[in-house]
């Protein structure tokens, strides 16, 4: 992982419901970094800046997607706890 990762913290998330990729799309007419972006069956996984979950769950209200946060890493988890 780059330094500037580890400072910035990042979120592993799970997308879920019918349509993820347009809750993907709209993060990124938002300006949301996606990272390792991986298809599952109904399923999406992505990394993304902490500081951009908050865009992702008022997102994900209108588009009737379920979001779970898989993993934190990085700074902003150590300093959590």
């Amino acid at each position: 992982m780059k330094l500037w990762k580890y400072f910035v913290g990042y979120v592993n998330i799970s997308i879920e419901g019918e349509y993820p990729e347009k809750l993907l799309n709209l993060l990124i007419t938002e300006g949301v970094a996606l990272e390792n972006v991986e298809r599952h069956e109904r399923m999406v996984t992505v990394d993304i800046k902490a500081p951009d979950i908050k865009k992702l769950s008022s997102a994900a209200h209108g588009c009737g997607c379920g979001i779970h946060i898989i993993k934190r890493y990085g700074f902003t988890r150590i300093r959590r706890k």
